[in-house]
C-alpha cells in the first residue's frame, strides 16, 4: 500500500488516460460484434431471412470489427505494460524523495 501526494496521483491518472480513452471504442466494438454475431447466427440457423447479399456484408463487417477490436486490445495491453513500468518508477522515485511512503 502507498500513501502519496496529489501530484503523484495526477501523474498516475495522466499515464492511464490514453488507455481509458480507448474504452468507449472498445465497448462500442464489442456491442457491434455481438449484434453482428447474433444476426449472422440467426440467418445461418434459418431463424431469420436475409436480403440478397446481406449475409456476406454482415460477415465482412464482422471481420472488420473483430480485427479492430483485436488491434485495440493489443494496443491497450502494450500500453498497460508501459504504464505499469512508468508507475513503478514514479512510485519508487516518490518514496526515495519522501513524497510518498509505503504503508505497512
Amino acid at each position: 500500500m502507498l500513501h502519496a501526494d496529489k501530484a503523484l496521483l495526477r501523474q498516475a491518472a495522466a499515464l492511464w488516460a490514453p488507455i481509458e480513452a480507448m474504452e468507449p471504442e472498445q465497448r462500442a466494438l464489442g456491442e457491434e460484434e455481438s449484434r453482428l454475431h447474433t444476426r449472422i447466427d440467426a440467418i445461418e440457423d434459418g431463424k431469420a431471412k436475409a436480403a440478397p447479399g446481406e449475409l456476406a456484408r454482415l460477415r465482412e463487417r464482422y471481420a472488420v470489427v473483430s480485427r479492430r477490436e483485436r488491434e485495440l486490445d493489443e494496443r491497450s495491453e502494450a500500453l498497460e505494460k508501459v504504464v505499469e513500468a512508468k508507475l513503478r518508477e514514479l512510485v519508487d522515485e516518490a518514496i526515495r524523495d519522501r513524497r510518498a511512503k509505503e504503508l505497512r
